[in-house]
C-alpha cells in the first residue's frame, strides 16, 4: 500500500534566530523568513505487516529505518524547525491495552536516530496511539525523547502538564520577540476515555482530550502575556484515507 505523508509549512518573517522551550538556537539566513515545517502522522511501522514474496515481514526489516523519510529529506533540509505527530510509543511491544486493534510501537534509538537526522525538533503526542502501552510506554516515549533533546508535547503525567503547548520562541528583526505556540489535542472518542483512559486527567498520565473551550481560556491566557502569540491548534482527529468530517469542520471553525 503507497503511504502518503501530509505537511504544511509555513514562512514566518520574524527574523534569524529561534529557540523553543530552552533548545538550543538554530540559524537562517540573515533577511530570509523562518521556515516551520508541520508534518502529519509519523511511525516506522514495525508492527504493519506487508507481504514481500511470498514472506509476511515488515517494512523495516524488509527497508530498514531510513526508507520512510528518504525521499523527503530535502524538503526537511530546507525547515529551520520541524515539527511531527508521532503516532507510536518508543517501547518494546508488551501487552498493551485489552482489545486494542492496531497497537505501534517503535525502537527508541532507531527512530530518535532518524528524527535527529532529519533535524525534528519536536513531536505532538496527542494521538490515538501514543498510550497503546499504556502510561509504562508512555514513559518509555518520555524517557527516549527527554534524552536525546526532542521537545514533545500533548502528552504528560498529568492534565496540566498534557496541556502545556510547544512554544517556539522568535526574535523579529526589530529586536523584538514573537511565539508561536502549538497545542497539542487529540478528539474525544468513548473507548479511548472509558476502556482504553488514553487522557489525561489531574491524577492520571495520558494525552490532552481536544476541548474547544478550554483551549480559548488557554489561550487567552497565554495572550495576555504575550499579546502577538501565532497559535496553532495541532488536532489528531477524523477517520484514516478519508476527508474531513463535518465534526471536524465545526470543531476546525470553533477552534
Amino acid at each position: 500500500r503507497r503511504r502518503t505523508f501530509l505537511t504544511s509549512s509555513l514562512a514566518l518573517p520574524f527574523g534569524n534566530l529561534v529557540t523553543a522551550c530552552g533548545a538550543a538556537s538554530r540559524q537562517t539566513a540573515s533577511g530570509a523568513p523562518f521556515r516551520l515545517l508541520v508534518g502529519g502522522d509519523t511511525n516506522f511501522a514495525e508492527s504493519y505487516d506487508i507481504e514481500e514474496g511470498g514472506q509476511v515481514t515488515t517494512s523495516v526489516a524488509e527497508y530498514g529505518y531510513a526508507h520512510s523519510l528518504e525521499r523527503l529529506a530535502p524538503l526537511l533540509k530546507r525547515a529551520d524547525y520541524t515539527v511531527l505527530n508521532l503516532e507510536t510509543a518508543l517501547t518494546r511491544p508488551q501487552t498493551g491495552l485489552p482489545r486494542k486493534a492496531y497497537r505501534h510501537w517503535s525502537d527508541a534509538d532507531r527512530t530518535i536516530e532518524q528524527l535527529r537526522l532529519h533535524g525534528v525538533d519536536a513531536v505532538g503526542l496527542a494521538n490515538n496511539h501514543a498510550l497503546d502501552f499504556g502510561m509504562v510506554g508512555l514513559r518509555d516515549t518520555f524517557a527516549a525523547l527527554r534524552h536525546d533533546g526532542i521537545k514533545w508535547f500533548g502528552a504528560g503525567a498529568n492534565v496540566y502538564d498534557a496541556s502545556l503547548p510547544l512554544v517556539v520562541r522568535v526574535p523579529t528583526d526589530d529586536g523584538r520577540e514573537r511565539r508561536v505556540a502549538f497545542f497539542g489535542m487529540f478528539e474525544y472518542r468513548r473507548q479511548y476515555d472509558t476502556a482504553y483512559h488514553f487522557y489525561a486527567s489531574a491524577r492520571a498520565g495520558g494525552t490532552k482530550r481536544l476541548d474547544v473551550a478550554e483551549f480559548a481560556r488557554m489561550v487567552r491566557r497565554y495572550r495576555r502575556q504575550h499579546p502577538t502569540l501565532f497559535v496553532i491548534a495541532y488536532a489528531h482527529w477524523g477517520r484514516n484515507y478519508d476527508w474531513r468530517t463535518d465534526y471536524q469542520n465545526t470543531k476546525a471553525k470553533a477552534l
